[in-house]
């Protein structure tokens, strides 16, 4: 059996991390001699490009019972940030570490991506799983976790849930009562992100998915204490521990280029997503299966096509209004209610689902007339059998009937 190896998780902070790293280079006439940004190089400051995509891996610790200073590192948490110089906003996408690729033709998991190729590899896989492209990359060593958030004081959470765990092997004892208001240190707070499950079994149902999520609140609280005006006061503490946990290819140009900006996002110009897909199990090991489809305003906003993400939501928010029903009018059990799935993956908020008559054609009954509406339909549905009727009453807006001449996607 091979041993099981003791790692450490990277915390969700690295964003935090790149912001103060962009206060403390507007704010310190002597952090770049302090720091190790290339000053020499060539600026890879493209003037005509308006949003730039920066990868974000927090390492951990990798095999615990190897030494010296080359041991493969996976990494732990991986993360694309997006700024827009234009619009001065930045999205973050997570995303999962099981995510599936291939490497060298063989299955795999991203975040092994890094142990096996360094950051060139890391950075191909996620350009090819997103088709986009990266800019430039930042990486942090766990240890930078604790000292971050000591150094800005630590923060205060709301505990929404029962966090009960113990692991001897790592000295990792975690003990957070729901209802609880919790002062994170660095201690604390690393333990309330590395917490998936209970000693009793109970935690994340979605596993990865969940934790990321909490990632977020945490998140969203550093975000709250690095943009107060109070955090003046912290940069020394900061920057005494950046140069030693964080790594990176921004060199001085392009620091003070997109830190001027940067350090005045309002924080609802800050936006979060987490790739979406499904989990699967392939030859006894989960994967995350990323969905192309599922993910189309994250893939816009890396791509720097804010028309088109304008587009997307503005389609959210119609379909946010529309109460949908989907109908079964063949004998293929389950066509509707796979339907439903899609329909809600594609982010229409109320489906339901159910049997109608027999029907040899498709259609799409609506009950107000909206050309904006008729062609989102038919784009997501492949149906162009639109009729429109007067809305006198009911509960659905939209009633589809899947007939024998549907063919799903």
């Amino acid at each position: 059996m091979r041993k099981k190896n003791k790692k450490k998780s990277i915390p969700f902070i690295i964003l935090t991390l790149l912001i103060c790293v962009l206060i403390a280079g507007l704010t310190s006439a002597s952090f770049f001699s302090i720091f190790d940004v290339n000053k020499s190089k060539n600026s890879k400051i493209n003037k005509n490009k308006s949003s730039i995509n920066v990868l974000i891996l927090g390492l951990d610790i990798g095999d615990a019972t190897l030494t010296g200073d080359n041991i493969p590192k996976r990494s732990d948490t991986m993360m694309v940030a997006n700024y827009n110089v234009d619009s001065n906003k930045c999205s973050l996408l997570s995303i999962p570490r099981d995510t599936y690729i291939e490497i060298n033709k063989k299955k795999n998991k991203i975040n092994a991506a890094y142990a096996i190729g360094g950051i060139d590899l890391a950075k191909k896989s996620v350009e090819e799983l997103l088709d986009t492209s990266i800019d430039y990359y930042v990486t942090i060593d766990y240890a930078g976790f604790n000292s971050f958030i000591d150094a800005i004081g630590g923060i205060d959470m709301d505990i929404d849930r029962d966090m009960i765990y113990d692991d001897n092997t790592q000295n990792l004892h975690i003990n957070f009562k729901k209802g609880e208001n919790v002062h994170l240190d660095g201690k604390k707070a690393e333990e309330f992100f590395r917490w998936r499950k209970n000693n009793d079994g109970s935690g994340f149902i979605d596993g990865d998915l969940g934790r990321i999520e909490n990632q977020h609140k945490l998140m969203n609280k550093v975000v709250d204490k690095v943009t107060s005006p109070k955090i003046i006061t912290k940069i020394g503490n900061i920057i005494k521990i950046i140069p030693e946990y964080v790594k990176m290819d921004l060199g001085s140009d392009e620091l003070l280029k997109y830190g001027m900006g940067f350090v005045k996002i309002d924080k609802d110009n800050f936006n979060q997503y987490t790739l979406k897909g499904d989990t699967k199990y392939i030859n006894g090991i989960s994967y995350f299966l990323y969905d192309k489809r599922r993910n189309e305003e994250a893939l816009a906003l890396l791509n720097g096509e804010s028309e088109r993400v304008d587009k997307i939501k503005s389609e959210k928010e119609v379909k946010d209004t529309l109460n949908v029903e989907v109908l079964n009018g063949t004998k293929t059990r389950g066509l509707a209610k796979d339907m439903g799935k899609i329909l809600r993956d594609k982010g229409y908020a109320h489906v339901t689902v159910g049997n109608g008559k027999a029907e040899e054609e498709s259609k799409i009954i609506v009950k107000r007339e909206d050309k904006n509406v008729e062609e989102i339909l038919k784009r997501d549905l492949n149906i162009n059998n639109v009729e429109y009727v007067p809305d006198e009453g009911g509960n659905f807006d939209i009633i589809i009937t899947l007939g024998k001449d549907f063919k799903k996607e």
